[in-house]
């Protein structure tokens, strides 16, 4: 087995990952064959998609406050995990 990291370029909303993908195998002179693996991070997948949230932005509802405090949390993530959770 060999495991090759790639670094791309920091993704953009709207980015094709595939495409930045390629690029940076291009630039390794790496292929992408049948039966290879490909792992991905999830920080890449969300920026690509739009799904990055600065906390400052964030405002906790009294439910959040009380879980972040619960589970030794930021109030700002904990009203996200509640808004993801549905």
């Amino acid at each position: 087995m060999l495991l090759c990291p790639v670094r791309t370029r920091i993704a953009k909303p709207g980015d094709d990952l595939a495409e930045l993908i390629h690029e940076a195998l291009g630039k390794l002179q790496l292929e992408v064959g049948d039966g290879d693996v490909l792992a991905l991070a999830s920080k890449i997948v969300s920026y690509a998609q739009g799904l990055v949230v600065k906390l400052s932005d964030v405002k906790p509802s009294k439910e959040a406050r009380n879980l972040a405090k619960k589970h030794a949390l930021e109030s700002e993530f904990a009203e996200l995990v509640l808004l993801e959770a549905g």
